[in-house]
């Protein structure tokens, strides 16, 4: 049962548009899976009514500017963003191609990683999440560690909410 609930949370983070492959150790093996990650990865350029433009730079090119709406639902709004928008900051990003074209994805979650980044520990579940530089935690917008999936729930410099499976867990940055 617990391979079934780990596949379908597997199947869930898959699909999407790929912008990355990367390899997973399945739990229990020692078989390694590839996923791709539809996660949009670039550092802040712009940021005014609704949209975030990114610097992204790829396998394909040295840094094309991508612009991303962010839906101004005030309920929604504050569950897409996780942390603030900053100059000069690195941000995950998972949306869906706008079909209107006047951007080139609608969010869905945006996340600052330069806030991220860093040691994280919750003292009572017994848990320390070390979230470094490469980003290779980061799958279509969760934090996948530990052997667990987590969604970035909230994000302040000190303090971090994830969700996951059992619940909600309460971070605070190590220093």
């Amino acid at each position: 049962m617990k391979k079934l609930v780990f596949v379908a949370v597997l199947f869930a983070l898959v699909c999407g548009c790929s912008q990355e492959k990367k390899t997973a150790l399945l739990p229990d093996t020692n078989k390694e899976i590839t996923i791709e990650d539809s996660t949009i990865y670039g550092e802040y350029l712009d940021a005014a009514n609704h949209t975030l433009e990114l610097s992204v730079a790829s396998a394909d090119s040295a840094g094309d500017t991508v612009r991303i709406y962010l839906p101004d639902d005030t309920l929604e709004y504050s569950r897409i963003i996780v942390g603030d928008i900053v100059a000069g900051s690195r941000y995950a990003v998972v949306g869906e191609k706008d079909v209107d074209g006047e951007w080139d994805y609608i969010a869905k979650k945006v996340i600052n990683l330069s806030t991220l980044m860093g040691v994280w520990a919750n003292e009572g579940a017994g848990k320390t999440l070390n979230l470094n530089e490469d980003g290779s935690w980061i799958m279509n917008g969760h934090i996948v560690a530990e052997g667990d999936t987590f969604d970035v729930y909230n994000l302040l410099p000190d303090t971090l909410t994830l969700e996951y499976k059992e619940g909600i867990l309460d971070f605070i940055r190590q220093k």
